[in-house]
């Protein structure tokens, strides 16, 4: 009687956030899924037109274009936040002096909206003599980069920024978990003649990789919903290089009315989402 009490109050406790992430994630999907096989917009009445939202998002290149930038943009940052996450973690481990005041150094950017730094690094990287880094390449006798003016500059600076954000983040979390490894394995590998990546490799990253795979997750599914970036840094341009799946969704379902085709988009991004995520959790299985 007591532990079926007990199981009560625990869904007490978790219905009112059962009741928020039903009214504010599970229901928008389900409208959202709704309205993908129909042609709603404000004031029309609502009609079914089957796979025809689809078959539009499918032919519209601007929808294609930035769902192929969202994925590049997605496995490159992951799979460089990662690495270098990892290095900097095992390196965060080393005895220095200064060992709080560079992580706190790496860690600052993630305290920074998302939004205030594309804004900060829109000036450093302007293309013109203006931007300070440009300024910084020619009194070194160097020529402006374009590094915003060009499709390809933009869609690296924007990579470039989001690593500089998510990095001290991720190293503070693999630097966390590499704290609580036993020191007994590392001295059992030095007796075998292990060298410091043979030690990373058969020691630190096999008992820290549940975090590792937070971590691919976390920035995989971040990755693919990406917006205040290069809305700030780029507002998802040169001539829409940089548009993420979040621009077309918002210039279909906002600018246009169209929320048909919009909520189409949002489904193709939400299995696209959900199929990777799937797949970097089955192949980021292994044993310990």
């Amino acid at each position: 009687m007591r532990s079926k009490r007990a199981h009560l109050q625990y869904q007490l406790f978790i219905l009112p956030a059962f009741l928020l992430f039903t009214v504010f994630v599970i229901a928008p999907l389900v409208l959202c899924i709704f309205y993908s096989f129909t042609d709603y917009s404000v004031g029309k009445a609502v009609s079914f037109v089957g796979l025809k939202n689809f078959g539009a998002v499918i032919r519209d290149s601007m929808v294609r274009d930035s769902i192929g930038f969202t994925l590049v943009f997605a496995v490159v940052t992951t799979i460089v936040i990662t690495i270098l996450a990892l290095v900097l973690a095992i390196l965060f481990t080393k005895p220095c002096y200064t060992g709080k005041l560079q992580r706190a150094i790496f860690y600052f950017p993630s305290c920074i909206s998302l939004m205030v730094a594309g804004y900060a690094w829109r000036n450093l990287l302007a293309s013109d003599k203006s931007g300070l880094i440009n300024q910084i390449i020619m009194r070194f006798g160097g020529k402006p980069i374009q590094w915003l003016s060009t499709p390809l500059g933009a869609q690296i600076s924007v990579i470039l920024v989001a690593i500089w954000i998510d990095l001290g983040w991720c190293a503070t979390l693999f630097f966390t978990y590499i704290q609580s490894i036993d020191q007994d394995l590392y001295e059992v590998a030095i007796l075998e003649g292990a060298n410091a990546f043979q030690k990373a490799w058969y020691v630190t990253i096999p008992m820290i990789w549940p975090a590792v795979v937070v971590n691919l997750t976390l920035l995989l599914s971040q990755g693919l919903k990406v917006y205040e970036i290069p809305q700030s840094l780029t507002q998802g341009g040169p001539m829409k290089a940089t548009y993420t799946i979040t621009h077309a969704i918002l210039v279909r379902g906002v600018t246009e009315w169209d929320f048909g085709t919009a909520s189409a988009t949002g489904v193709v991004i939400f299995l696209i989402t959900t199929v990777l995520c799937i797949l970097q959790m089955k192949l980021a299985e292994r044993e310990v």
